[in-house]
């Protein structure tokens, strides 16, 4: 009965097929049809990562710079290559100020020597750490969101999203210490993933002495292991981390005097609660198919499951803290990013696997929509896309940069040719205008420390009134200058200058301030009456 549906007999299927020889393998078109979603969605986001990645390698040997906080850790290494103190006592000296722990610092003084003489040689060594940095996290990513169960296509995809997030664009190769930072946290959470614990506490105290804030790692290692009772190797991993942050903190203080002033003192914030719910808002909007995903993960697993979901969780309540802070910014959030785009993947791979099925019209759509949803719409919905076309990618391709920075050649030759000492807040004319008597001060430091009564401002005052300086050096928002609304020059100081200094006309930037005749005048008679 049925006889026509049983398995043919071994003696009819023992010799070859006739035709086996001549039939074409169709094992890589079903492949092919299988995800074709998967790699419809690649190919369209392949080539916005690729034109990313060159556009940070590009702007290595840039003159220009793209955030405030660069030019001050190129000063910082200049002075240490120099055989200066690391760190100073801003608070007298009025000098440049280091806020970060000082690994990048090192690193990027290793690196200079390679590029010569170049005295941007700095900035560009720390840009060459910080790409690297980038590649090795978009690199962890994938393998961590691989032991998550993501498959390689939906690893790979949401690998890419975080390369061409907007939170990025600006310190995926410009030398700040972020992303080297998190690149260590993913690396100590990849080794322990792979039980390798002593290892990953390495990573994190390394972390930790790259940007001092990077301290969700191993918080999320050991709430997963809290959440799971394991109480031994929580205890072991918490107090070697700790024991071995006090032995270096000490370490760092013994070495450098004002190691705890700068790194420490000086983080201490004006508060800032309405900046952070906006940043909190703008980073969870503009990545809401990733957080979607990645909560859908949370809810059904629950945290404990994955030391990368703890890791997310934590990542969250410490981006949120520093994002209090005035002078934070949303690329804060990159590690509550990187954390959801790895948890994300399991969830990315259903969704995926729900498409396999369709018609190949349908799957080819359902990729577009997920390309779309999960990373494209991130470049093209405004107002990113004005963001991502002027400062992500290269105006043409190849690595056509400016050569100068972006100064009026007449303001450089006379800050050159100026005979005393010259104040800044623009720390790349240190770069541009190599000149010891160029002093760089970070007024948005200094006003924090001036409003929590840490820094006494009459020293300061009497130098400008006695026109210690002879000549001011300021950027295109001069005494304006601000975060948020709160301005850098406190009243005190910029009605200082005001009353002792004017503006040089038709020049700059730099524009530059110069004391007043009358003012000078009238100080000249003062100490003759003396």
């Amino acid at each position: 009965m049925n006889d026509d549906l049983q398995d043919p007999s071994p003696t009819a299927v023992s010799g070859p097929a006739p035709c086996e020889s001549t039939q074409p393998d169709n094992s890589w078109r079903t492949a092919i049809s299988k995800h074709l979603s998967a790699l419809t969605a690649i190919a369209i986001i392949a080539p916005f990562a690729g034109w990313v990645c060159l556009s940070f390698v590009c702007r290595i040997r840039s003159r220009l710079v793209w955030d405030y906080g660069p030019g001050w850790l190129a000063m910082s290494v200049q002075r240490m290559l120099r055989g200066l103190p690391l760190y100073s006592d801003f608070l007298h000296n009025l000098g440049p100020k280091l806020i970060y722990n000082p690994l990048s610092l090192l690193v990027a003084a290793i690196l200079a020597p390679i590029f010569g003489q170049d005295p941007f040689a700095p900035l560009e060594a720390g840009r060459v750490f910080v790409v690297c940095g980038t590649v090795s996290t978009c690199i962890l990513i994938f393998l961590l969101a691989r032991r998550e169960g993501g498959g390689r296509a939906a690893s790979l995809i949401l690998a890419m999203c975080f390369l061409l997030s907007p939170l990025l664009q600006s310190v995926g190769f410009e030398f700040r210490v972020d992303v080297p930072a998190l690149a260590f946290e993913l690396a100590g959470l990849y080794l322990f993933e792979i039980e390798i614990p002593w290892a990953s506490v390495v990573l994190f105290v390394l972390a930790f002495f790259t940007k001092q804030s990077f301290v969700a790692g191993i918080g999320g290692v050991l709430l997963y292991l809290l959440l799971n009772l394991r109480w031994r190797p929580m205890l072991l991993i918490g107090f070697g981390w700790l024991i071995s942050v006090s032995i270096l903190m000490a370490t760092a203080q013994a070495v450098w005097p004002y190691y705890l002033l700068n790194v420490y003192s000086a983080t201490a914030p004006i508060l800032a609660f309405r900046a952070s719910l906006s940043l909190d808002a703008s980073a969870l909007l503009r990545h809401f198919a990733v957080f979607a995903l990645a909560a859908a993960f949370l809810i059904r697993k629950g945290p404990k499951a994955s030391a990368a979901a703890c890791f997310l969780l934590v990542a969250a309540a410490t981006d949120a803290a520093s994002a209090m802070r005035w002078g934070s910014n949303t690329y804060y959030f990159l590690p509550t990013l990187s954390a959801a785009t790895i948890v994300a993947a399991p969830e990315l791979n259903d969704l995926l696997d729900l498409l396999a099925p369709l018609s190949v019209p349908l799957k080819a759509l359902g990729g577009l929509a997920i390309a779309w949803v999960v990373s494209a719409q991130i470049v093209f919905a405004r107002p990113d896309l004005a963001l991502f076309w002027r400062i992500a990618l290269p105006h043409r391709l190849g690595c056509s940069q400016p050569s100068t920075g972006p100064w009026d050649v007449r303001a450089l030759e006379r800050l050159r040719r100026a005979n005393g000492r010259i104040f800044t807040d623009v720390p790349e004319l240190a770069l541009s205008v190599p000149a010891a008597h160029i002093e760089g001060t970070d007024l948005m430091v200094l006003r924090s420390m001036h409003d929590r009564k840490l820094f006494d401002d009459a020293a300061f005052l009497a130098m400008i009134r006695n026109h210690h300086y002879a000549m001011f050096a300021l950027d295109g928002e001069k005494l304006d200058r601000n975060y948020r609304g709160e301005p850098f020059f406190w009243p005190e100081l910029r009605q200082a200058i005001e009353a002792n200094y004017e503006a040089v006309p038709n020049i700059g930037p730099p524009f530059l301030m110069v004391p007043k005749e009358a003012a000078s005048s009238t100080t000249k008679k003062a100490v003759e009456r003396q």
